[in-house]
């Protein structure tokens, strides 16, 4: 429905209505950018009304008997090529600003007790530059970076209201899939850390203690298919360790005491059928 109004609000602006300016001009293109944020639903009915009440009380829109819109080429907001909306309470709520070509080159939402919430920074080719995010008490919340050539992210960073580093993610240039992804407890310690090939499969993915120790390990082939992986005790010693076949079902496993001596040993053959299977004891000794 709303795209439909749309549609209908550009026929009736542009054939059925006088406008104000030379032949050659148009529709400013940041005016219909508040449109089309109102049609992709990024603004609600109410803020794209109370837009429509700016306008028309800055005189960007006159309202008269014989014509339904006139767009005013002198107006100070079309030069400034702007838009901002207002809290009730007279702080400043969200402000965007265009380029000359009428794509979005920022836009900035706040708390309503003027605190920077939100800053979205564009290119003027229309792909997003960076992205950050704030809480409530201004600390920074989320960073993130994008290439210029492409527009596919380059980095994501999350931070704890306290500072310390959350979880960052390293994106590949050209495909714009997970490079690497590392997660932190609040800490600063570091718990999960991931690695990708380039096609976004994953290659190696490391947990941690909230000591630092190393928890579980595994890697993984080309094919997404895992090769190989491991458990370890709170302490440093291996708990469990499983090798793959290609097919991603398992080939050997051995489960460990915590001292480090073999507790179990089971081969499994290419369909994932265990062929053998021995015990042992807490001193090594083979229980029969």
């Amino acid at each position: 429905m709303k795209i439909l109004i749309g549609i209908l609000l550009s026929v009736v602006i542009i054939s059925g209505i006088s406008v104000s300016y030379s032949q050659s001009d148009s529709i400013p293109a940041w005016i219909k950018g508040i449109a089309g944020y109102w049609v992709e639903d990024k603004i609600t009915d109410s803020e794209f009304i109370e837009a429509l009440e700016f306008l028309i009380e800055s005189d960007v829109i006159k309202v008269s008997n014989n014509k339904i819109m006139e767009l005013e080429n002198q107006s100070d907001i079309i030069k400034k090529q702007s838009f901002k909306k207002q809290y009730p309470n007279g702080q400043l709520e969200m402000e965007i600003k265009f380029y000359e070509n009428g794509l979005y080159e920022s836009e900035k939402r706040y708390y309503e007790d003027g605190i920077l919430e939100l800053e979205t920074k564009f290119q003027d080719n229309g792909y997003l530059k960076s992205l950050m995010s704030y809480y409530e008490d201004g600390a920074l919340e989320v960073e993130s970076k994008y290439h210029d050539d492409n527009g596919y992210p380059k980095s994501d960073q999350w931070y704890y209201e306290d500072g310390i580093v959350k979880a960052e993610i390293q994106y590949h240039d050209d495909s714009g899939y997970t490079k690497s992804d590392k997660r932190y407890y609040e800490n600063g310690s570091i718990e999960i850390e991931i690695q990708y090939y380039e096609d976004g499969y994953p290659k190696l993915e490391q947990r941690y203690y909230e000591n630092g120790v190393l928890e579980v390990e595994s890697k993984y082939h080309k094919s997404g298919y895992i090769e190989l992986g491991k458990w370890y005790y709170e302490n440093g010693s291996i708990e469990i360790e499983i090798q793959y076949h290609n097919n991603g079902y398992p080939k050997l496993e051995q489960r460990y005491y915590e001292n480090g001596i073999v507790g179990s040993t089971s081969i499994y053959n290419f369909d994932g059928y265990m062929v053998s299977e021995k015990y042992y004891d807490y001193d090594g000794n083979l229980i029969q």
